[in-house]
C-alpha cells in the first residue's frame, strides 16, 4: 500500500521508549481534547500500523522502533 506524503517539514519529533509504566488517570493538555486513548498490546499496534489504522508518522515510527527494540 502506498501512502502519499502531504508535504515536508523541518519539525523535529522526539520519541521515547518508556517501560515499567503503571496505569493512572490521564491528564490532557488543551491540544489533546477529544483524542481517544486505547491500550493495546505491541503486536496489535504493529498490525494496525501495517494495516493503515495507525498512520500518524510519529506514532507509527515509535511503534515500529519499539517492536524492533523489544522483540528478541
Amino acid at each position: 500500500m502506498i501512502h502519499p506524503m502531504a508535504g515536508l517539514t523541518a519539525t523535529k519529533t522526539y520519541l521515547y521508549l518508556a517501560t515499567d509504566l503503571e496505569e493512572r488517570r490521564v491528564r490532557r493538555d488543551p491540544t489533546e481534547a477529544g483524542m481517544a486513548m486505547e491500550c493495546v498490546r505491541l503486536e496489535a499496534a504493529v498490525k494496525r500500523v501495517a494495516g493503515g489504522t495507525i498512520s500518524e508518522a510519529g506514532s507509527a515510527l515509535g511503534i515500529l522502533l519499539a517492536a524492533r527494540t523489544l522483540t528478541p
